[in-house]
This record gives structure tokens, C-alpha cells and sequence, in this order.
């Protein structure tokens, strides 16, 4: 009798903590239509964010894609100014930890980040974290690392373009933050004049995880991209300074048939500046 008594008890033990069907397992149209933050169109792909971003996951931007996350076109329902969406990888690692920091800045050396939130994203069938940015009208600076660009003139760079960059990286340091994404890539014309360039998104990876090895300090390119740590000042201006040389030569300095560990040994056994820069000439 007792061991029968057991034997219920341990069988309404058991069945209390397996989930019930109709309550407890998770169903992924509720998570879609119940999402304080987003509202979802599904005739048209569309979500829309804190009531005013609609963002439209029919119509992508491919020119101002990361490398782990992909911009949509976004209809600001509040105002005429020009945004868009970074929807990041559902199997990415994006440094959810700064994200209130970055919104707080605004910098005429930084792409603004206006909002964000944990979303369903149709594309992905996923939850993802998707940033709203102001939209850089004039495009991207450099579309691929290795292609060749005009060069940029030294006085254009000193007078117009590095003192904002800079400034852009001292106010992330000063609330303890390192971009940790800057290299040619990641530099947009905020307006279709293309006068003034700013320094792009630095949330969407893991610090450092795509940052070309042109950019990349020694110590840097000896750990794996997912393991750079949190980064330091040194970090963003070894980067920006790779940069700069780029802009000025209007091409990647290092041999772009070099292989990520070549590149190390280059900058070991030659020096940084030697190993980028090389025999070409630039402006010191």
C-alpha cells in the first residue's frame, strides 16, 4: 500500500513539472503577436517599432549590410528624416551591453542610434535584436576592403574628417565604451553632399570579431575573433590610424593576397607601420 501511494505521488510530482500543452510550451505565433515592443503587418512584411519605425523586411539595403546583420529600409512615421534597420543574425553575439550607451551619444563623429529592440524578425523566424540608425545619404565610404578608392587628400582628412573621429572615440571612452569596429568599411557619408563621414555601427558582432587584419593590433590578431575582450583606447586608434593610411593611399596597404596569419607575421617580424605602410609614401 505504501509503496502504491509512493508511486501516485511520485506521478503527480512528475506530471506538475512537464509543461502543459495549452499554458506552458512556448508557441511562436504568440511570441509574433504579442511583443510589447513591435507591431507586425504580415501582409506586407512589415513591423513597427515604439509606434513610429515601420520597418519593411521586404525591401533590404545590401550596400549597408554587416557582416552579421542586414538593413532593411524603415518609414519614420513621426518626422521626414531618413532611417534604417540592422536586423542582426539571430546566431550572432551583438554587445547588448552597450546599447543604451551608444543611444545616448550623439556625435557628429558616430552613425546615431535612435532605437532598438528584441523583435520578431520574419525573415529569420526569429526574436533578434534590430537597431534603428539615421540612414547615411551619401552611402558607404569603402564598399569592400580591398578595392581601390580616390585618394583623400591629407588636408581634407586633418581639417574636416579625423577631428570628429576622434572626438566620436573620446566621448565612447569617456562612458566606457571601444568601438572596436573602425577600419574603411565601416566610414558612411552621413548626407548625399558627402562632406562630412562618420564612423559606423559597432554593436551588431563581438568586439572585434570582423575587423579586418589591416586594422588589427598584434596582440589582437593572435586571438580568436570571438575572444578580443572588451578592447581599450589603444585598440580604436591602432584601428583608425590603419584607416587613415588606407584613405590616403586609396587602397589596402597590405597585400590583399595575404592570409590572416601572413599579415601577423609581417607586422611581428617588421613593425605595424612598416608591415601597412611599406615602400609608399604618405603624409606624416
Amino acid at each position: 500500500m505504501a509503496d502504491t501511494n509512493r508511486k501516485n505521488t511520485e506521478t503527480q510530482a512528475t506530471s506538475k513539472d512537464k509543461p502543459n500543452s495549452s499554458t506552458d510550451s512556448i508557441n511562436l505565433d504568440d511570441i509574433k503577436l504579442n511583443m510589447p515592443s513591435s507591431t507586425i503587418n504580415a501582409s506586407s512584411s512589415s513591423i513597427e517599432l515604439s509606434n513610429r519605425f515601420a520597418i519593411d523586411f521586404s525591401s533590404p539595403i545590401p550596400a549597408l549590410d554587416m557582416p552579421t546583420a542586414t538593413a532593411y529600409e524603415v518609414n519614420d512615421k513621426t518626422s521626414p528624416r531618413e532611417f534604417y534597420a540592422l536586423a542582426c543574425d539571430p546566431a550572432s553575439y551583438p554587445r547588448c551591453d552597450i546599447l543604451d550607451k551608444i543611444k545616448s551619444i550623439k556625435n557628429k563623429g558616430l552613425l546615431a542610434l535612435h532605437d532598438y529592440a528584441f523583435i520578431y524578425s520574419p525573415i529569420h523566424n526569429a526574436k533578434t535584436l534590430v537597431m534603428i540608425y539615421e540612414k547615411p545619404l551619401g552611402g558607404r565610404v569603402v564598399a569592400d576592403i580591398d578595392n581601390h578608392i580616390d585618394r583623400f587628400a591629407e588636408a581634407e582628412l586633418i581639417d574636416n574628417q579625423i577631428p570628429i573621429w576622434v572626438s566620436a572615440l573620446e566621448e565612447l571612452s569617456t562612458i566606457g565604451v571601444f568601438h572596436r569596429y573602425v577600419n574603411p568599411t565601416n566610414l558612411y557619408y552621413i548626407g548625399k553632399d558627402k562632406k562630412r563621414i562618420v564612423l559606423g555601427d559597432c554593436v551588431s558582432s563581438p568586439v572585434g570579431a570582423n575587423q579586418p587584419s589591416l586594422c588589427e593590433t598584434i596582440e589582437n590578431l593572435m586571438c580568436s575573433k570571438e575572444g578580443k575582450g572588451r578592447g581599450s583606447n589603444f585598440d580604436d586608434i591602432y584601428s583608425l590610424g590603419a584607416t587613415i593610411a588606407y584613405l590616403l593611399l586609396g587602397v589596402n596597404p597590405i597585400n590583399q593576397n595575404f592570409g590572416h596569419f601572413t599579415i601577423l607575421d609581417e607586422k611581428i617580424k617588421r613593425g605595424s607601420y612598416n608591415a601597412i605602410i611599406g615602400k609608399s609614401t604618405i603624409p606624416l
